[in-house]
């Protein structure tokens, strides 16, 4: 975004916000809106008030500069550890016992993580990284929050002193799952399962978002729970569909959290194991939200 005056894009919003004169009935229709749409963390809305996170292009260029360079880091700490397994093991602890040879099975592509996000605290220093994690979350929630906004931007004139550009997660998702696919050497449009455990109710609605997204973009995709996808013919299989790419929505220590989880994993461990299906959220990406490697 680019402006017109020498207020910030904040003290731009801010001003026209309270100009607008947006009354308490505007944020409960905001927080209805996002009920609605399943826009939820636990029962409670993602957004609780009408401002935005707002960035002009230095703050963005700094913001990917420093999760390009704490990803690497982290990339590297994680390797340095599988061929290290003494260091591991002081690292680590009996952490990495608890997953078998799950952490060491090869996904068949080389990235090591596809859809994950960095939990990061924006402060006047800078931006402050507490957290990786290597699985998709409600990754594209951000994408419902900012059509939300620009249209709030447009309500109070906002757009009418800036140049807004949305920054949109879903076309890099659908790209990274296509070519990471690719990579694995798959080929056409594949069926899309997101398995998520049937005892995870409030994964579902931020999930589905990500589906319909995907849906409308011409993809098929469904979520499943892992107790429905059987290993079979050579393929992991949905209602008798074979299975191109596998998003894992649960954390590998949710296996022994949840009870007979284990036991409906069975069909993935088999599919994996025999290089089926080409799981994004791979097994071995668990390292990398280890916070020891912050540490190491």
């Amino acid at each position: 975004m680019s402006n017109i005056h020498s207020l910030s894009p904040k003290e731009s919003w801010d001003r026209l916000l309270a100009a607008s004169h947006l009354s308490g009935e505007n944020i409960a229709g905001l927080e209805q809106w996002q009920r609605d749409a399943g826009l939820l963390f636990g029962d409670q809305p993602c957004a609780r008030t009408l401002r935005p996170l707002l960035l002009e292009p230095e703050q963005l260029e700094r913001d990917r500069a420093m999760a390009r360079t704490v990803v690497t880091a982290l990339v590297h700490a994680s390797q340095h550890l599988e061929r290290d397994p003494v260091l591991a093991r002081r690292y680590l602890g009996d952490w990495v016992d608890q997953f078998g040879d799950l952490l060491t099975l090869d996904p068949g592509y080389p990235q090591r993580a596809v859809l994950a996000r960095l939990d990061v605290l924006p402060t006047s220093d800078g931006p402050k990284v507490i957290e990786f994690n290597p699985t998709p979350g409600g990754i594209l929630q951000g994408d419902q929050l900012t059509d939300l906004f620009q249209q709030v931007a447009e309500r109070i004139g906002f757009d009418q002193e800036w140049q807004i550009r949305p920054l949109l997660v879903f076309p890099g998702v659908r790209e990274s799952l296509i070519n990471t696919y690719r990579a694995w050497g798959g080929q056409g449009d594949p069926l899309l399962i997101f398995a998520v455990p049937r005892e995870l109710k409030d994964f579902i609605d931020p999930i589905q978002a990500t589906i319909d997204a995907l849906a409308a973009s011409g993809l098929s995709a469904r979520i499943a729970d892992p107790g429905e996808l059987e290993f079979a013919d050579g393929a992991l299989r949905h209602r008798g569909e074979s299975v191109g790419v596998l998003v894992r929505v649960f954390l590998p220590r949710m296996i022994k959290l949840i009870p007979g989880l284990d036991e409906r994993l069975q069909g993935i461990y088999a599919a994996v194991r025999a290089g089926a299906v080409c799981m994004v959220t791979a097994f071995r990406n668990t390292l990398l939200g280890h916070k020891a490697l912050f540490a190491l």
